[in-house]
């Protein structure tokens, strides 16, 4: 990296743009690697990119109420498997997080559960036009594991990881739950599931049981695009084969990640 450093800094780059078509350049030329220009350009990307293209919607976020009962908890934590979850009040304001780690040491100490919000911790947020790059900084300094995303009127949007951001850099990030193919699909709950853009259309449609088209693209970022005409961002949908297909999240020049969307009609062969 220390020599990528020393050649750029030995051409005169005036924008954004001239120092991507350096880069393209050094790639085609020998000088950088292919895996270390995806890292720059999506640095790049990530200096501007909003929280609202990285985050999991609040739709898709799971949530525990703040009146939560033990079992509840418990029947919450053995249905997602995450390691830690928003709390919130009935109003939908989030008012702290719980860390499952937390949750587990307390129920082991003591035997009279009283309520979730004597092991809560204060819950850090985030303006959804917060840029992804200065967020990840911000979470590394503060070492936060998650922060609360919230629209420009304070009201609850969304969550964001550091693995959500790190993604945006280094690409996806694959964890100890992924079972079934576990460096493209993973079942999010009944119906619902996140599939990388990697994700190859003949593992896809093995998958899905669908029949999208082999023979011009090889992923499922590209029959996407090709379907949609461009680059889709978050939150734009599509049908194909009977799955309704959102943008999980993109950048100005691939589809990332996308959530499929089931029907009873249209199941997993692995269900």
């Amino acid at each position: 990296m220390k020599a990528i450093k020393r050649f750029l800094a030995r051409q005169l780059i005036h924008s954004k743009d001239s120092l991507l078509s350096l880069i393209h350049h050094s790639v085609k030329q020998g000088i950088v690697s292919s895996i270390e220009a995806r890292l720059i350009t999506n640095s790049l990307s990530a200096r501007t990119m909003p929280l609202s293209q990285a985050m999991l919607d609040k739709a898709q976020t799971t949530t525990i109420p703040e009146d939560s009962s033990l079992e509840d908890v418990l029947t919450i934590y053995h249905t997602h498997q995450h390691s830690r979850y928003p709390v919130v009040h009935e109003s939908g304001e989030v008012v702290g997080i719980i860390l499952m780690k937390d949750f587990i040491a307390y129920t082991q100490q003591s035997s009279d559960f009283q309520s979730i919000k004597t092991i809560m911790r204060p819950a850090h947020f985030a303006p959804d036009t917060q840029p992804v790059l200065s967020l990840l900084q911000e979470m590394q300094q503060t070492h936060q594991h998650m922060s609360i995303v919230l629209d420009e009127y304070g009201q609850f949007q969304g969550v964001v990881t550091i693995e959500d951001l790190l993604e945006q850099i280094v690409g996806e990030i694959e964890d100890e739950h992924d079972t079934h193919h576990p460096e493209y699909i993973r079942k999010i709950e009944d119906h619902q599931y996140h599939v990388s853009g990697l994700t190859p259309i003949e593992q896809f449609n093995q998958y899905f049981n669908v029949q999208l088209d082999l023979t011009e693209f090889d992923t499922i970022a590209g029959i996407l695009s090709q379907s949609f005409g461009y680059i889709p961002q978050k939150g734009e949908q599509i049908t194909l084969s009977g799955l309704t297909i959102s943008i999980h999240s993109a950048s100005s020049t691939t589809i990332k990640k996308v959530t499929v969307y089931t029907s009873e009609k249209n199941q997993p062969k692995s269900q």
